[in-house]
């Protein structure tokens, strides 16, 4: 038999064997079997769309957890970092080292209803220090949140939560000389009522707070009176949405405020009570599919109880962009100005401008990069103190299945002060966390 005839042709028929196509259909088939095997678990990532960034993307597969007790759902977690931190107290007159040790045992229930919702959280964190034992703390906190679908366009909702946590010291607001991180008792309710149509939308949000510190020892040997920092806030807002055109929506929002301290007037003699508003009007552009900008402007007003306060009224404006330039990366910007509460002798308030960004990008389907910064200016309208504030970080995520996440983080953050003392710190923070979910 002349050469190759035992493969069923003779030597030099170019015609294809009958049995070649099955040969490589076999073999193609095989490589699909081993592709899908080797990705069992990693389901297609889902395209993002327009305003969302890599971190909304779901990932079911390594992020759904928790077992079913009839029609509730109980997610249980714990959490445990070990953190080096080069300035423990945010203050480099008081420079130390430390290593910290956190753990985080947490536990939601929640409802498997047909179009509502209801879930209770439940969290506490215990933060232990190698050396620093006065800054150890215990947080704690709970949450209950309910929600209604009333027809298909219309829903509502109400949120409960109460904690007791520590005002972390590199906060504006923590005393630079305290022996040990001030601690509060917080207590807030919300409702909103959301209601979506074919051109526009709008919505309702109600929301109360009330806050008290307790009173923490001095470093010269008094006591720091943290009462009259006790307060309570509420805020209404309202907010309507029109689409003005296939990728442009125009927003109006005003939020209205009251504000009232238990102590009045207070150890400086004033009145801190006030009220105030903010309403703006802007546009959302979905520039492209994977491209959102927003910007509003508009003008804000706080008038005070306290005569030697004169009205605040200034205008007010923010702008933000998120993009992502491949399905893997995504930025995001945002520019925003706000007023907060101080109890900073003779300031009326704290005039907050901060830029914000955030670069994320998904190195793997459960693997995760991310770079932060942040740069706020704060102004204490009525004094000469003004604080700058600077952060940068990175992190990276792990997503390791849905019961096990892993994270390392590096963050480094300064605040340059002008017009106030013990204020300045530089401070780098490296920290190491793992999650166990069930």
């Amino acid at each position: 038999m002349a050469g190759g005839a035992c493969w069923g042709r003779r030597a030099g028929d170019t015609t294809a064997h009958p049995l070649a196509g099955r040969r490589v259909g076999v073999a193609a088939l095989s490589a699909c079997v081993i592709t899908a095997t080797v990705h069992a678990g990693f389901a297609q990532a889902r395209p993002l769309h327009a305003g969302e960034t890599v971190l909304d993307r779901p990932r079911p597969e390594v992020t759904v957890h928790g077992g079913r007790i009839g029609q509730i759902w109980v997610r249980p977690a714990v959490t445990t970092a070990l953190a080096f931190d080069d300035n423990v107290y945010a203050n480099d007159a008081r420079r130390k080292a430390g290593v910290l040790l956190r753990t985080v045992p947490a536990v939601t229930a929640q409802t498997d209803w047909r179009g509502h919702t209801a879930a209770v959280s439940v969290a506490a964190e215990r933060g232990a220090y190698l050396d620093q034992s006065s800054e150890d703390y215990l947080d704690l906190r709970a949450k209950a949140y309910l929600r209604i679908q009333a027809t298909r366009h219309l829903h509502s909702s109400a949120t409960a939560r109460w904690a007791r946590g520590h005002a972390p010291r590199h906060s504006a607001e923590s005393p630079a000389d305290a022996v040990e991180p001030t601690v509060y008792h917080a207590r807030s309710g919300e409702i909103v009522l959301k209601r979506r149509g074919d051109l526009s939308d709008w919505s309702a949000r109600a929301r109360v707070r009330a806050i008290d510190y307790d009173d923490v020892a001095r470093l010269d040997g008094g006591v720091i009176n943290n009462d009259d920092r006790d307060r309570w806030v509420g805020e209404l807002t309202l907010a309507e949405r029109t689409r003005l055109g296939l990728d442009v929506d125009g927003f109006l929002r005003s939020r209205i405020n009251v504000r009232r301290y238990a102590n009045g007037p207070d150890d400086q003699g004033y009145v801190r009570d006030s009220c105030g508003h903010a309403s703006v009007s802007g546009v959302t552009w979905r520039a492209t599919g994977l491209t959102t900008l927003e910007a509003y402007a508009g003008v804000r007003q706080q008038i005070y109880a306290d005569p030697r306060f004169a009205p605040l009224l200034m205008p007010t404006a923010g702008a933000s962009i998120t993009s992502s330039p491949t399905q893997l990366t995504s930025v995001r910007l945002e520019l925003e100005q706000e007023v907060r509460e101080t109890t900073e002798p003779a300031a009326r308030g704290r005039l907050v401008t901060a830029l914000t960004g955030r670069i994320d990008h998904e190195l793997r389907r459960n693997l995760l990069a991310g770079l932060h910064g942040r740069y706020a200016v704060d102004d204490y309208d009525g004094t000469s103190r003004r604080d700058v504030h600077v952060s940068v970080g990175v992190t990276l995520t792990y997503l390791a299945s849905r019961y096990l996440h892993a994270r390392l983080a590096y963050g480094h953050a300064r605040r340059e002060t002008h017009g106030a003392t013990a204020r300045e710190f530089r401070r780098n923070r490296i920290e190491a966390s793992l999650e166990l979910r069930y």
